[in-house]
């Protein structure tokens, strides 16, 4: 088990050449989450899912509508659970024991993809917020944010910082649902 991890998803830098085009950020960056390894690496080059290390569970991307766009113009960002790689719930426990947390995990009543709108509005990560993931290794992990930050000059996106715990799995009580 690990415990009281310091740990960031920053939001991702919006590149001045990059656009949306066939369900990625062309020529922009992203941040990838690997919660198994407790790892985050931020502005790395953003590519089609199916190019996206295995290991990686989340993805955070932004960029531009259109090619040749100017600051100001319309963005389109999301902060996404890859497909098969794991479930994500709420949790309102501060302290939660690795099994309510692999339950509220699987309850999975947070949406694979968290959309610009929910991050502007904080509709669903926001400060004082508990997110219990299992990923498809069947590791917990719970996510306290103490913060979510607007980070200036990205219309609104957030970088959130938290605090991690991880359980490994060591019995079949917590293994993935089949």
């Amino acid at each position: 088990m690990k415990s009281e991890v310091p740990f960031t998803i920053s939001a991702p830098d919006i590149a001045p050449t990059g656009y949306f085009y066939n369900g990625y950020c062309m020529q922009s960056t992203a941040t990838y989450v690997y919660l198994a390894a407790l790892a985050v690496v931020a502005d790395s080059r953003d590519v089609p899912d199916n190019e996206v290390p295995p290991a990686v569970t989340l993805k955070y991307g932004a960029c531009y509508t259109a090619d040749y766009a100017s600051p100001g113009d319309p963005i389109t960002a999301e902060l996404r659970l890859l497909d098969g790689r794991g479930v994500l719930g709420g949790i309102d426990a501060r302290d939660p024991s690795p099994e309510d947390c692999r339950d509220a995990a699987r309850r999975a009543d947070i949406p694979n993809v968290i959309t610009l709108e929910q991050i502007r509005t904080d509709s669903v990560l926001h400060k004082d917020r508990g997110i219990c993931a299992e990923t498809a290794d069947g590791t917990v992990v719970f996510l306290w944010i103490n913060q979510a930050h607007e980070i200036p000059g990205t219309q609104g996106l957030r970088t959130y910082s938290m605090i991690a715990t991880q359980w490994k799995p060591a019995t079949q009580g917590t293994q993935p649902p089949g």
